[in-house]
């Protein structure tokens, strides 16, 4: 299993924003970030990111990731 930590808050029930832990099937190590996501959100309904997600931008930061990644 693969564990993600995810930054979470509620302001309408939360005193504070926490960090938690889910877990993944192995098969979302070679998957993008995105696809993790949706998993997750059908998991837990109460999940939620924003739409910028879906802009092409956001994959540079997958890119980035790569790239350091693979210098190392």
């Amino acid at each position: 299993m693969l564990e993600v930590r995810l930054y979470r808050y509620n302001p309408e029930c939360d005193d504070a924003p926490y960090m938690q832990s889910l877990s993944l099937p192995e098969e979302f190590r070679s998957r993008m970030v995105l696809d993790a996501l949706w998993y997750l959100r059908e998991q837990d309904p109460t999940l939620a990111y924003r739409r910028s997600c879906l802009n092409p931008m956001a994959a540079i930061g997958m890119i980035r990731r790569e790239l350091m990644r693979d210098a190392t």
